[in-house]
């Protein structure tokens, strides 16, 4: 009877693995079609800003925000549809077996309060981390920045002899970028941690 028990359970994991794998594959197209869908959007609305605008526009500042906004995009849709939504259900029909199978109002409440803390800290710990999050985006608008107009105007550069300035501005680029992603990913550490 155990061992029974046992391959049921090897088989049900092996199933939920499969079924997460199948679920995530079919994603697939959707998430490509929305990548492509906003893409064109954003380059639409890009083409369709003023003259003033693109004059006094910084291009890798332009180039970074678009990429990072397009992916941004891209992976929200993911996490609520193939993360958020599918929790939140799970959690609904839990509560609910609790509840009318089972008879058991206070562990559906426990369950709904777990629920309800988990759901407090995650926002609590997102909300304290977007400062680190926004000053990467920050620096990384500057490093791209930094980048693309040195080489844009390498043959100034070269004419005055500032490579080596160029060099230590990049470089201290480089470096603000590098301290706000490691502030950033221990932040991320720590979200992970207050969600277990």
């Amino acid at each position: 009877s155990l061992i029974w028990y046992i391959v049921l359970y090897a088989l049900l994991t092996a199933l939920s693995k499969s079924l997460k794998e199948a679920q995530s594959l079919m994603y697939i197209s959707v998430q490509q079609s929305a990548y492509v869908e906003i893409a064109n959007l954003t380059f639409k609305h890009l083409h369709e800003l003023s003259l003033d605008w693109h004059i006094r526009k910084k291009t890798g500042n332009t180039v970074r925000s678009f990429t990072r906004g397009v992916q941004a995009a891209q992976m929200m849709m993911q996490y609520l549809f193939l993360y958020l939504v599918p929790t939140l259900a799970e959690c609904v029909a839990v509560t609910l077996i609790f509840t009318i199978h089972f008879n058991n109002a206070r562990l559906a409440a426990t369950c709904l309060l777990a629920l309800g803390v988990y759901i407090y800290i995650t926002v609590k710990v997102t909300i304290w981390r977007k400062k680190f999050r926004e000053g990467t985006m920050v620096h990384d608008n500057e490093l791209h920045d930094r980048l693309n107009d040195s080489l844009t105007n390498y043959e100034t550069i070269k004419y005055f002899g500032n490579e080596d300035y160029e060099l230590m501005e990049f470089t201290k680029a480089v470096s603000q970028f590098q301290a706000y992603s490691m502030m950033t990913q221990a932040s991320l550490s720590i979200l992970n941690v207050a969600q277990v």
